[in-house]
């Protein structure tokens, strides 16, 4: 039994994490009015939604659990390994290798390059006008303003 529980807490896990959780892929109860702005009971009924979509969720991830480990044939822990050294940890290697000669070879991620002008971001910026300084009392500020003939 412990063993079925712990299949259903990464199920649920995977479900909050991954699946939306508490939510379907659309939001129905608020499209219903199933929310406490409605009242109390509506609120609680969408919350009743939700727990059951979370179940559900749960519960589908258990059920494809049980059928790919009732379906697949069972493993003695040294076919695991040696398979996995003879094919994970190569194939992991090269797209290492793969990724890291990518970063090198083109640095900005891309195949064609971009012109260097577009990296050019405050090098080649025109100077922007000093601001003035702000005055304590902005009303003050705008009066000086008018009297020199500036606009505001």
């Amino acid at each position: 039994m412990a063993e079925y529980g712990s299949m259903l807490a990464v199920s649920l896990l995977a479900s909050i994490l991954f699946l939306g959780g508490w939510n379907g892929p659309v939001p129905i109860s608020s499209w219903l009015g199933l929310t406490f702005a409605h009242g109390p009971v509506w609120g609680y009924l969408g919350n009743v939604l939700g727990c059951i979509n979370i179940i559900g969720k749960g519960v589908l991830g258990v059920t494809v659990m049980m059928w790919v480990r009732w379906t697949l044939p069972r493993l003695r822990i040294d076919q695991v390994i040696t398979t996995c050294l003879k094919y994970c940890v190569p194939i992991a290697a090269v797209c290492f290798l793969g990724a890291t000669w990518w970063q090198f070879m083109w640095p900005d991620g891309l195949v064609f390059k971009t012109p260097l002008a577009v990296f050019d971001l405050r090098e080649n910026w025109p100077a922007a006008p000093a601001a003035k300084p702000l005055a304590a009392n902005p009303a003050a500020s705008v009066a000086a303003n008018l009297e020199q003939g500036e606009a505001i």
